[in-house]
């Protein structure tokens, strides 16, 4: 599945990339880049953990922390903003709220 953010397709590989760059989570995808995933990389150089926070709530509490405010208040509409990305990109609340770190930090909320 792919999402248009900022007028770009973006597969949740992108995504997951994208926000461990944004977060300062080393990640290789190297090894593993024909499977499209993200792996966190321990202090002695191995990688440790797969990094996926548009399908692993453990991973996207962190996003979800660092753009709370922008998440949940919206202006001049009722409605939560977590709402709208949702309903915009036709996504889940974990891609929703990797959508909005990176449309935080590319200057778009």
């Amino acid at each position: 599945m792919t999402y248009t953010i900022n007028g770009k397709e973006w597969a949740e590989f992108d995504i997951n990339k994208r926000c461990a760059e944004l977060m300062g989570i080393e990640i290789n995808e190297s090894i593993f880049s024909h499977l499209k995933e993200c792996w966190t990389v321990a202090p002695d150089g191995y990688l440790s953990v797969k990094y996926m926070p548009t399908s692993d709530g453990n991973h996207a509490l962190q996003i979800i922390d660092n753009c709370w405010d922008q998440l949940i208040y919206a202006n001049y509409r009722r409605d939560v903003n977590w709402e709208i990305i949702m309903e915009q990109h036709n996504c889940t609340k974990l891609i929703a709220s990797c959508i909005c770190l990176i449309e935080i930090n590319e200057g778009e909320l």
